[in-house]
């Protein structure tokens, strides 16, 4: 986080904001992970998928997209205005 300038108390707020978006997402941010395909919960289980898999799958999916388009995503599911 702090390659993106977010250092000491604003990267654990910053993370703290992730997790609380991806616990409890809004419509549409429940929208844009289906779009992308990407589950939160294990289908077969109902348990909440490892967040190191989870963000690798996020990972994968916006590195096919262009900057225009990860912006929009990014801010779309975390509730935030830019990144």
């Amino acid at each position: 986080m702090s390659e993106a300038g977010l250092k000491g108390g604003a990267a654990g707020t910053a993370l703290n904001e992730v997790l609380r978006n991806l616990s409890a997402p809004t419509k549409a941010a429940s929208d844009a992970l289906d779009e992308l395909n990407i589950a939160l919960y294990d289908t077969a289980t109902g348990a909440s998928r490892d967040m190191i898999d989870i963000m690798g799958d996020l990972e994968a999916k916006l590195n096919e997209m262009s900057d225009a388009q990860r912006n929009a995503a990014l801010s779309t599911i975390f509730d935030t205005v830019a990144f």
